[in-house]
């Protein structure tokens, strides 16, 4: 989920490129360059597969804004502040 200032629009990208400073997001509609914006970044790993969350999603919350903007995608660089959940942590709070 991107959420750019003033209004909330949704896009499944694909992420590569995930460093604890930012990611690269494949779009081919990306979003223009020093737009600040909110991502949910959802990750699956078996170890975290259990009745509550079958799927084992882990889920990295940041704020950031785009680097960088191309034809295939854009570069988000993260603010300092972001948090790492897993899906129940987003059920308990009735995300």
């Amino acid at each position: 989920m991107i959420i750019r200032e003033g209004e909330k629009k949704i896009y499944d990208l694909e992420t590569s490129d995930l460093s604890a400073e930012g990611a690269y997001l494949k779009s081919g509609k990306p979003i223009q360059e020093g737009s600040q914006v909110r991502i949910e970044i959802f990750l699956n790993f078996e170890g975290l597969r259990c009745p509550a969350n079958p799927d084992g999603s882990l889920i990295i919350a940041a704020t950031g804004r785009v680097l960088r903007a191309g034809d295939e995608g854009m570069a988000i660089h993260f603010n300092n502040e972001y948090d790492i959940k897993t899906c129940l942590d987003f059920i308990r709070k009735g995300k």
